[in-house]
């Protein structure tokens, strides 16, 4: 977000959420510096209590008091889910899945080392810094194993780096092509395997601020792009609604088309099977 928190950015995209119906949670997959405006946004437009679900993104990796917030946000009390499970050992806070309904969640943190919750050097320190490191795949595979016993549904993982960074769907702007999870290839394909083995319904991301909505060796990546408004022209400022039924989840893409005025207006629909 980089501040980008003004009435005529995020707060501008909080006020049509609002009024289409915020839903039951928020979930941002990361690029939120610095998270306690982010927050104090959402609690103004949403509500005081409104759930909300953050991920470490490269911005918040590398600044320390967005990641002494994000280690201390409650996100295992601020909403009842079932099976709430912690991320590994130097990431107990930013890693963490759980079930709702039907759905079974994973949040990643791809700057996680095995060690460190930020053991891997964020751009623009070290621009090829995101990844599925060993300890994150391993934790990831507990965690999936775990929730296929309970045949959920649904699987949905969030994390912040797309596996392959892809244009804009509608202007076409490519940013970190190379310096994103396809900077690993090796890695990548360990993760995308995984996701394949358990028939995860979506890989979720951000990162390049375009969206873009794509099969990766059959594995549905959607990038959620940017919600900045009009603080970034380059791609219309993206929401998306996730509604989730018996058989399928219908993903509601909303963009401010045109010249930026906080106008969002329904783009797109994504419709996925469910795994059952």
């Amino acid at each position: 977000m980089r501040s980008f928190v003004g009435p005529t950015e995020f707060r501008g995209l909080l006020d049509s959420l609002a009024a289409k119906g915020a839903g039951e949670f928020l979930v941002s997959p990361g690029d939120i510096d610095p998270p306690d405006q982010v927050y104090g946004a959402i609690h103004e437009k949403l509500d005081a209590s409104f759930p909300w679900y953050p991920l470490v993104g490269n911005h918040e990796a590398e600044t320390p008091q967005d990641m002494d917030f994000l280690r201390a946000f409650p996100v295992k009390s601020q909403y009842s889910v079932a099976n709430f499970r912690g991320g590994p050992s130097g990431a107990e806070e930013s890693c963490y899945s759980f079930d709702l309904g039907n759905a079974h969640l994973v949040f990643l943190n791809e700057y996680y080392d095995g060690v460190s919750d930020i053991g891997l050097d964020p751009p623009p320190s070290d621009p090829m810094a995101g990844t599925i490191s060993a300890g994150l795949l391993e934790w990831l595979r507990t965690d999936l194993e775990s929730a296929t016993l309970r045949a959920p549904a649904f699987i949905l993982v969030f994390g912040h780096e797309p596996l392959w960074p892809m244009p804009d769907e509608t202007t076409g702007r490519l940013r970190h092509d190379g310096t994103s999870l396809d900077a690993h290839p090796d890695e990548v394909r360990s993760f995308i395997y995984l996701l394949q083995e358990h028939g995860v319904t979506a890989y979720v991301c951000g990162h390049t601020h375009n969206f873009s909505a794509i099969l990766v060796d059959e594995v549905p990546q959607i990038d959620v792009g940017h919600g900045r408004g009009d603080a970034d022209t380059g791609a219309p400022s993206t929401y998306l609604l996730f509604d989730l039924h018996d058989n399928l989840v219908k993903i509601s893409v909303f963009r401010d088309l045109g010249v930026p005025d906080g106008t969002y207006e329904l783009a797109r629909e994504i419709r996925l099977l469910s795994r059952r």
